[in-house]
Parts: C-alpha cells; structure tokens; sequence
C-alpha cells in the first residue's frame, strides 16, 4: 500500500521529522529542569525549585506544540492523493494514531471498508510495532470485522458492514394445489354375446324397403 513519493512529499516528509526533533528537544529540556527543580527543593532552596519547575513546564508545552505540528504534517504528507478509504498512520505516536482511527471512523459514516496502514514497525523503538496493538484494541471495543495483513503486511482492512452482504429474503413458491385425476372407468363385466354394431340410418331404411317387398 505505499504509494511512491514525489520530490514535494518527500520534502514534506523531511519537514515534519524537524519538528518532530524540536519536540523531543523541548522533552529533553523539560527533563533537565524538573529534574533540576527537584534537587534545589531537596536542598531547600524552593524558590529556585519553582523557578526551574516553571521552566519545564514552557519547554512541556512547546514540546506538545511541536509534536502537533509534526503530526499534522507526517499525516498530511502520507496521505496525500488518499481517499478517505484509506488511511497512512506512518509517523505517528500511538496516540496521535488512535485519535486519526477514531476521527476517520466518524469522517465515513461506518459505512464500507476502510484500509488501515501501520506499516512493518521497521522504525519503532527495538522493532517493536506499538501502532498495531492499539488500533487492533479499537477495532475489537468498536466490534467491526476485520482482516490483519490485508491488503498488505503492515495494514488491514476493515468492514463496517460485515465481510459478505446478507443474502436476499426468498419467497416461498405457492403451495400447489393437487390435480383432481378423473377415476378410471370400471369396464363392464362381458355378456358373451356378440356385440351388434350400430344400424345407420341408411342401412335401416333399406331393411325397411325390403319387408314391404317382402309382404307382397
């Protein structure tokens, strides 16, 4: 499901990762002066202890500054030329991710399939995919069907209307009604007499012109 990448989106790509450094820059500062702060409160010196505590706190927040941004733009960047039956979460922190999953799942109605691109986890920290296991953890609270590895490794595909469509309701043919079979004539038990064939009309009146011939 990778899409290959034009000189724009991979400039794109390479801006997002800058600020995604920014942000983790701001964690390290933030780090450093809240660890500061505590050893100046157990020194007793709390005025210095809350001074570098505020200060953490500003790096805090242009670190969560600069990691929207960087989500904002690995998201716009790898799903550019996209439909919104696809969705690349390469780049992204986890929950950065699940809240996308989450937006896309209303964006569409529930209505489809939708193709979820987590990719192989070749960047995360040890090897370890960490993306996956939390969008699997949706799919199973939203009770949808789905396909792990498909299309692809490193995606699935989900199907909000179940992965065949209900077969269509059939009518029960009309009940047929029985033919009345006529009853078979019972024959005649024979006389042992001759039948006679039938005299037309013809043949009587000669027999009757030949009696008065006959009478003369």
């Amino acid at each position: 499901m990778e899409h290959e990448k034009d000189p724009e989106t991979i400039k794109a790509l390479e801006e997002a990762q800058k600020l995604r450094d920014q942000a983790g820059a701001e964690a390290k500062l933030r780090g450093e002066c809240f660890e500061k702060s505590k050893k100046e409160f157990e020194t007793g010196d709390k005025g210095k202890a809350k001074e570098l505590s505020e200060e953490g706190k500003k790096h805090g927040a242009l670190m969560e500054e600069f990691n929207k941004k960087a989500a904002d733009a690995f998201f716009a960047a790898n799903n550019k030329g996209r439909d919104d039956f696809s969705i690349d979460l390469h780049g992204l922190y986890v929950e950065e991710a699940v809240d996308r999953v989450k937006q896309r799942f209303a964006k569409i109605g529930r209505k489809g399939t939708l193709v979820i691109i987590w990719g192989a986890g070749n960047h995360s920290e040890g090897g370890v995919r960490k993306i996956k296991p939390a969008v699997l953890e949706i799919l199973k609270e939203e009770k949808v069907e789905f396909d792990d590895d498909t299309p692809n490794h490193g995606c699935c595909t989900v199907y909000f209307s179940g992965k065949t469509a209900p077969a269509p309701a059939q009518t029960p043919a009309p009940a047929k009604t029985p033919s009345t079979v006529p009853a078979a004539s019972t024959p005649k038990p024979s006389t042992g007499k001759a039948v006679m064939p039938l005299t037309t009309p013809e043949v009587a009146e000669e027999k009757k012109c030949c009696s008065c011939c006959c009478v003369m």
